[in-house]
């Protein structure tokens, strides 16, 4: 069976893939490891040339080396690890600052409606909005949120008491707010 026709730039060198002929240096200098480092950095090969002064096809070379490759997998590992630490953080001072919002009167009553609605997108963001274990479906293609009949009576109960709030605040007596 005759072989299959494959362009000469989709085609492979001999033994060219082989890891036994890829480049490996003889003597690890710590220059490689800065081009690695910048690598890490998101510099590319041709920004990392000019920075180092080695040529493009070089910088390629040490960066797929077996060493190269090892001390790559170190720097992605402890940078997840920071990642990680970081957002645990960043996660805790969210928190913080969502509850004293939350906590704040002034706020509750300057503006009920607007805290009543951060809160359920608070809410349905954490996973939380219904805690007693009865669920909320979202159609995506429609737009329309079905909630049980017991979060339907807390909503009721939540726009009330903001009316109420309403009414304190603007000086308005009798049922009807406009």
């Amino acid at each position: 069976m005759a072989e299959e026709y494959r362009p000469a730039r989709l085609r492979q060198r001999k033994n060219a893939a082989l890891p036994e002929n890829r480049w490996q240096p003889t003597q690890w200098k710590p220059e490689y490891e800065s081009v690695i480092a910048l690598h890490a950095g998101g510099k590319t090969n041709k920004e990392i040339a000019v920075i180092t002064g080695f040529h493009e096809v070089h910088i390629s070379n040490i960066l797929n080396c077996e060493q190269a490759l090892a001390i790559k997998a170190n720097y992605v590992k402890v940078i997840r690890e920071d990642t990680e630490v970081n957002l645990k953080v960043i996660e805790t001072k969210a928190m913080k600052r969502i509850n004293e919002i939350l906590d704040n009167d002034e706020i509750a009553q300057a503006h009920p409606l607007a805290l009543f609605d951060r809160s359920l997108a608070f809410l349905k963001g954490t996973a939380k909005l219904i805690p007693d274990g009865s669920s909320l479906t979202q159609n995506n293609t429609q737009n329309v949120n079905v909630f049980s009949d017991a979060m339907g009576e807390k909503i009721l109960a939540g726009l009330v008491k903001s009316d109420e709030a309403k009414k304190l605040n603007a000086g308005v007596t009798g049922d009807s707010i406009n």
